[in-house]
């Protein structure tokens, strides 16, 4: 009968840690997770707060003129495609960081990111970002689209 009782509390309490996780990575990262049950939502916490993390972080870096470690956030494929790519790793940053910069010499470039929207759509993690830009010198608030492609970046 002892048993019953104590497994009843440790099912109450993994319980209340799964709640618990849900209403923190929804409040605490903007993860919009809306599911019939308990079990898919919880299983998708993980992935939406890796995904709003690496979001915050590119951002971050581009806002911070650290180009070389937002290039790590874009998204490029080597694997996987029918069609290879005509650049290498290496080349594709130098190309976009130089994109970037020259952006930047004309006076368009992220000057804040007001918020990162980050749900699950499929099982895919996507995100909107309202984010503050200067463009041509004229500072605007856009809205962008996120499609996360690897999710890597965060456990380093």
């Amino acid at each position: 009968m002892m048993w019953i009782k104590r497994t009843l509390i440790i099912v109450c309490f993994v319980f209340l840690l799964m709640i618990l996780a849900v209403t923190l990575a929804q409040q605490s990262l903007s993860c919009n997770l809306f599911y019939g049950n308990i079990i898919e939502t919880v299983a998708s916490i993980n992935s939406c707060v890796k995904a709003a993390s690496s979001a915050e972080n590119y951002y971050e870096f581009i806002r911070m003129q650290d180009y070389d470690d937002a290039f790590k956030y874009v998204g490029y494929y080597t694997d996987y495609s029918d069609i290879h790519p005509q650049l290498s790793y290496n080349e594709a940053r130098m190309v976009w960081k130089e994109r970037i910069i020259r952006l930047k010499e004309n006076k368009t470039y992220v000057l804040a990111v007001n918020s990162i929207d980050v749900f699950i759509d499929d099982g895919y993690p996507r995100g909107i970002a309202n984010v503050c830009v200067v463009e041509n010198g004229i500072q605007k608030n856009i809205i962008q689209r996120i499609h996360f492609l690897s999710l890597i970046h965060i456990s380093e």
